[in-house]
């Protein structure tokens, strides 16, 4: 499939070189997205309640932090979902945690 008119791929945007370095100053390095993940994760292990072996967490170069899983219960997801927002760096959560039934 190729980009649209806006360099989108489906529902995701290719950011050229050129683009990059126009927003270098917005963008993590891959050091810094990589320690941003281990903070989350490190977190998600400390915070009692959170069964944290059922979740995976994924950090893009804009500081969002993608949180991917099952929790046991919807306070188990809401809580995971606020010790991520509650993180240092962390500038959006992206929430793809299913509730188990």
């Amino acid at each position: 499939m190729p980009l649209d008119q806006h360099g989108y791929f489906g529902l995701v945007a290719y950011m050229g070189e050129a683009d990059q370095e126009k927003n270098a100053d917005k963008l993590l390095g891959w050091d810094d997205a990589i320690i941003l993940d281990n903070k989350v994760g490190v977190n998600l292990v400390a915070t009692r309640g959170i069964a944290d072996v059922n979740l995976r967490v994924a950090v893009d170069a804009f500081a969002n932090v993608y949180i991917i899983g099952r929790a046991r219960s919807t306070e188990e997801r809401d809580k995971t979902i606020a010790v991520a927002k509650e993180t240092e760096g962390a500038k959006k959560i992206v929430d793809y945690i299913d509730v188990r039934p």
